[in-house]
């Protein structure tokens, strides 16, 4: 081999610029073909939830809509019929008339991508997401298993129930005796050996966006109590769990957000979420976490058992005097516990109802002292006791009766003392009123008066030449012309009268003349 054919070879310029050439194509190859799969994954995805759409409306016209109308359609048939209608439950399937079957027990499944896709549609469109929340391909509800909802749609609606089940694929839930319905028998499996009836009455799945939350709502009454009452939840909100007490380390992080990493449950490996009502912060607690708060405090009670606890319910079992006697006393003992409540109840009521009518009274003097009882002056006769009216005295004794007290007694001070303030009150407010309309309608006209000088001023700025110029021709005009005087124009106008009637006169004479010589 020569040492010219095993050199490398030269780089010239017309080769450096068809390996540039070769490196631009095969980028735009690969760069074609990285945007032609991110197309077929947005059209993939658009397709699904095409499919999955039209998949629900297909099921809502076939298991919904045409049985409808068919029902109707049947029921005028025997309607018109009368006695002569049809038995419809007839052949094979006469048994299991009516019953619904699996395609009508459950609607078509939503994948969780299409789901996905729609909430992140919403976020850009700037509106809220659609529960079920979606991570890493996982469906989270805000509604789980024994919770309380309340239906507001459909035949059912008012009842409230306990979810049994929630049917993640279709977004469904099942509520314990709610939304029953017959259902043909062979959509489960009996056990061997048994035998069942055609048709069996179960619980139907209902729309997740049917339902709502019911959840206990603590009052607080006037006299101090708290009592729960049930409130229907609207709206709810799911946040994940992201600040507050780490569920790996325990740590209480308070406001600020622990790793990311420990923002999952140790046991489950799943996200946590908190819900929470629209809104407001106040936190709705999970069916789980309501039961190991109740396990927590079952624990807390027993570990509070002391020794002497032990021995006496140990004694208490031994002998069943003592704990005949033992519960004899702990009866009295509730007994006296709920009369010293109520006890304090009442005596908590009763110093409320002092401090309110102590704000209520004012010491007004000039009603306090017309309720003073009539001080008598020596000698002073009231024809009462030994001075008393006697019928068998003189027939000339006149009677003349008076009164000792007040014709009111004296609480009355008390009682008409909010009222009388009321009324000063309101005599106050009727003059600061009076008052306030007289300034409200001066400062209203001084505004418009302001306002029509404002807007001559700008008339007179606004004004064009040509009309500024008229202006001041007709300002001329005025001042040039004369005053004419009344006397002069009266004589003037006498003169003219008499001129015409003169002339008048003589024209009739004229044509009598002529008539005449006729």
């Amino acid at each position: 081999m020569s040492p010219a054919s095993s050199a490398a070879p030269l780089r010239t310029a017309r080769a450096l610029a068809k390996q540039k050439d070769i490196h631009h194509v095969k980028s735009a190859i690969r760069w074609h073909e990285r945007q032609r799969k991110a197309r077929q994954a947005v059209a993939a995805d658009a397709f699904q939830s095409k499919q999955a759409r039209l998949q629900r409306i297909a099921w809502q016209v076939s298991n919904v809509k045409k049985p409808i109308r068919r029902a109707l359609g049947q029921a005028r048939e025997d309607w018109r019929l009368g006695p002569l209608r049809p038995n419809r439950a007839v052949g094979s399937n006469s048994n299991v008339y009516g019953a619904l079957t699996q395609e009508e027990m459950r609607r078509p499944a939503v994948p969780a991508r299409v789901q996905q896709n729609r909430n992140e549609y919403l976020a850009k469109k700037g509106r809220e997401a659609e529960y079920p929340l979606v991570v890493d391909d996982q469906k989270y509800f805000p509604i789980v298993r024994d919770d309380r909802v309340v239906v507001i749609r459909g035949r059912e609606q008012g009842k409230v129930g306990v979810v049994q089940d929630v049917i993640e694929a279709s977004h469904e839930v099942v509520v314990k005796d709610i939304n029953k319905h017959y259902a043909d028998s062979s959509l489960w499996n009996p056990p061997d050996g048994e035998s069942i009836e055609p048709q069996r009455n179960t619980e139907a799945a209902i729309p997740c966006d049917d339902v709502r939350l019911v959840i206990p709502y603590r009052i607080t009454t006037a006299s101090g109590r708290d009592i729960f009452e049930d409130v229907v939840v609207d709206s709810i909100v799911m946040e994940r769990h992201t600040t507050g007490v780490d569920p790996f380390t325990r740590i209480d992080y308070g406001n600020e957000e622990f790793p990311v990493e420990h923002r999952y449950d140790p046991v489950t490996e799943l996200p946590i979420f908190k819900r929470y009502v629209a809104g407001t912060r106040s936190l709705i607690q999970w069916p789980w976490e309501k039961k190991n708060n109740k396990l927590g405090q079952l624990k807390e009670a027993e570990k509070k058992i002391t020794y002497g606890e032990h021995m006496r319910i140990r004694d208490r079992i031994r002998h069943p005097i003592k704990a005949v006697k033992f519960l004899r006393e702990e009866q009295v003992r509730k007994r006296q516990e709920a009369a010293a409540a109520s006890k304090a109840l009442l005596e908590r009521e009763g110093k409320e109802i002092k401090a309110i009518q102590s704000e209520f009274k004012a010491p007004d003097t000039e009603f306090r002292a017309k309720s003073r009882p009539f001080k008598k002056s020596k000698g002073y006769d009231d024809d009462t006791g030994p001075n008393r009216a006697d019928p068998q005295a003189q027939a000339s004794r006149t009677f003349y009766p008076t009164l000792m007290y007040p014709p009111f007694p004296n609480e009355i001070a008390d009682e008409l003392a909010p009222h009388i303030r009321e009324a000063r009150w309101k005599a106050k407010k009727d003059k600061r009123m009076s008052i306030t309309q007289d300034v409200i309608e001066r400062e209203r006209t001084e505004r418009e008066a302001h306002k029509n000088e404002e807007k001559a001023r700008k008339l007179e700025t606004m004004k064009t030449p040509l009309q500024l110029r008229w202006e001041v021709q007709r300002e001329q005009q005025l001042k040039e012309k004369k005053e004419v005087d009344m006397d002069m124009l009266l004589a003037a106008l006498g003169k003219h009268i008499t001129e015409k009637g003169a002339s008048k006169k003589t024209k009739g004479v004229n044509k009598v003349q002529e008539v005449d010589v006729e």
